[in-house]
Parts: C-alpha cells; sequence; structure tokens
C-alpha cells in the first residue's frame, strides 16, 4: 500500500476488530504470511492503547486464529489458515525459523555462542505433541527466558574459571612439591648402604 494512503485516508480514524485483524492480514502479505512489528506499531496504526493491541492478538492467539512468539521490543505474528494450517510458517522449519529470526533480530548485541545455546535449547522438538520447548511452555517470554539464560550462563562461566583456576593452583601446587621430592637430598643419600657384618 503507498505510504501516503497508508498514513493519510487507510489510518485516518480507530480502527474496530473487524478492520484491525483485515490489517494484519494485509501486512502479512509482506513477509511471507507473518507480521514482524512491535505492539506499539499497531497501537499507532489502529489509534489503540498499547495494552488494548497486546489483549486483542492475546485473543485472537487462544482463538487459533494466529499465532504470536513474543519478543521485547517486537512480535512474531503469524496468521493461521482455518482449513488445514498450511501457510509457510505453519511448517516445523518455518516456525523455526521464525524463533531464530526473532531471537537474532531482537537480541543480536548478545555474544553468539550465548543466542545458539539459547536457540538450541528451546528449539528442542518433541515429536510426541508435534511442537518446539518453547511452544509447550505455557506463558513462555522470550525476554525474562534468555535474562534468566544470560545470568546462568554468566554464573557458569565464573564457576568455571574459579574451577580452573584452583585446578591450575593444584598442578602447580603438587609440580613444586615433585620437584622439592626429587631434588631436596644430599651426596650421602646417593651412597650405597653397607650392610652391617656381625663376627
Amino acid at each position: 500500500m503507498n505510504p501516503y494512503i497508508s498514513d493519510i485516508i487507510y489510518c485516518c480514524e480507530p480502527f474496530d476488530r473487524y478492520h484491525a485483524f483485515c490489517d494484519l492480514q494485509n501486512l502479512s502479505h509482506y513477509n511471507d504470511g507473518r507480521v514482524i512489528v512491535p505492539e506499539r506499531v499497531l497501537a499507532s496504526r489502529w489509534m489503540w492503547s498499547v495494552g488494548k493491541v497486546r489483549r486483542y492478538l492475546e485473543d485472537l492467539a487462544q482463538h487459533n486464529v494466529i499465532r504470536q512468539t513474543k519478543g521485547t521490543k517486537q512480535n512474531i505474528i503469524t496468521i493461521v489458515d482455518d482449513a488445514q494450517e498450511l501457510t509457510v510458517s505453519t511448517t516445523k522449519e518455518a516456525r523455526a525459523r521464525e524463533f531464530c529470526d526473532l531471537v537474532n533480530s531482537t537480541y543480536g548485541d548478545i555474544s553468539a555462542d550465548i543466542r545458539d545455546s539459547y536457540i538450541n535449547y528451546w528449539l528442542d522438538w518433541s515429536p510426541r505433541v508435534n511442537k518446539y520447548r518453547f511452544e509447550r511452555t505455557a506463558d513462555f517470554d522470550l525476554s525474562q527466558t534468555l535474562a534468566y539464560w544470560i545470568t546462568n550462563k554468566n554464573k557458569f562461566n565464573n564457576k568455571s574459571k574459579d574451577k580452573e583456576h584452583e585446578n591450575n593452583e593444584r598442578l602447580n601446587d603438587l609440580n613444586n612439591r615433585g620437584k622439592r621430592e626429587t631434588t631436596d637430598f644430599t651426596i650421602a643419600d646417593l651412597q650405597p648402604v653397607q650392610e652391617s657384618t656381625s663376627h
């Protein structure tokens, strides 16, 4: 849609629930059936409060009209096909890609090893229910789980550094002790022991 038309005509008055959903559908056409925008942007477009947008999206998700992956700065919203859910974003690979895209786009400043380990953990697949770990977790929140992950990762790294330092000290102590035991003797110690003879 032409930006001028979008700003001047299309978004010139508050949306109702129906036209808000139509707007989601229009936006999804530009990104493989997905809408990747912050709630505050939708609030501005629809002339709603952010809280009203959040409640509306949660209501749509509860009724399986959309699927959401939440982040601190933006959400990924997937429009669900009422028939067989055969849209691109409902496949296993696409859902994993959505999750990776959200983490990398929102938290790209975090070190790659932390992001990769976090992603690998939450993309654990359960064939029994056909869901990833983040989909199986009730009220999954990206920002909270990632903050918890970083905190634990830092604690683990600090413990590892302390353990490594402790092991190095022990190794140095053993080496020093070994050196003392092999060098702390006199010339007399090298003399053969003479057996005493009794007459």
